[in-house]
């Protein structure tokens, strides 16, 4: 019994699992790494800060 397949060949149908798999996993590593570096700064953020400039007088 002969079979068809020939192993040398590349896949005709390759699988998107491995790609897809890698992406979700750094996406939740850096998730954990932002949520954690955030809790660890412990950091309310704060107000921004307006300057206005200085009005000067006009020069006669």
């Amino acid at each position: 019994m002969m079979d068809d397949r020939n192993y040398l060949k590349p896949e005709r149908h390759p699988s998107a699992g491995l790609p897809i798999g890698i992406l979700l996993i750094s996406v939740l590593a850096l998730s954990a790494y932002l949520l954690a570096g955030s809790e660890l700064a412990g950091n309310k953020p704060s107000t921004p800060t307006v300057y206005l400039p200085m009005m000067s007088q006009p020069s006669h």
